[in-house]
């Protein structure tokens, strides 16, 4: 029995590979998308803010990166269907005390082309939490993970693979993402991203 589900999930593992690699855009239904974002999210809770602002005196070193994957599907020519995760690591540092947080969330939604060659826009269910690792002198280090949040996500991007005859194209995109974290706090991130689409 083990056999034949690894030989079903190769094979369908397979499908997918073809789907992907051998279609012109123009005639893909399922594509993927993988790449790196930066930004900045405004935290609903006042204690993370504080807590940024003050560390180790205002001396510190701050970072922002994270990865993007989508996974699309064609509904019809304007319209694909989108299931992706984004995470952002918001990296503050200096020496060996830290102050780190890290945001990820999983999503679904529905990704328009309004006609305006690879720009479209995104709307998407959101669902995540964020992880918040703390090391300071004066303090033992800290854990502390939020509650899980539902919220939404929104994108604008250019898709430069759409409707093209190439293999791989980059897409360059922004979005937006509102999450609740819990006690009356929400979260803001606003970050761009680059993406490959193949």
């Amino acid at each position: 029995m083990k056999f034949l589900s690894s030989k079903k999930i190769l094979v369908f593992i397979a499908l997918i590979a073809v789907s992907l690699s051998t279609y012109a855009e123009a005639d893909r239904i399922l594509r993927f998308d993988a790449g790196v974002c930066s930004g900045y999210p405004f935290y609903g809770d006042q204690q993370i803010t504080e807590s940024n602002d003050t560390f180790n005196n205002g001396i510190y070193n701050r970072f922002f990166i994270g990865p993007v994957i989508n996974l699309s599907f064609k509904i019809s020519k304007p319209f694909k269907f989108v299931l992706g995760a984004d995470t952002l690591f918001d990296l503050v540092w200096n020496g060996s005390l830290y102050n780190n947080h890290f945001d990820y969330a999983c999503y679904g939604g529905v990704k328009f082309y309004p006609g305006l060659k690879g720009f479209n826009a995104g709307v998407y269910y959101a669902g995540g939490q964020r992880l918040d690792y703390c090391n300071q002198s004066d303090v033992a280090p800290l854990f502390n993970a939020t509650s899980w949040g539902n919220g939404f996500r929104i994108s604008l991007e250019y898709d430069f693979l759409y409707e093209s005859s190439s293999e791989v194209m980059p897409v360059l995109g922004v979005y937006y993402r509102f999450m609740p974290r819990g006690n009356y706090a929400y979260d803001n991130i606003l970050a761009f991203y680059i993406m490959l689409a193949y």
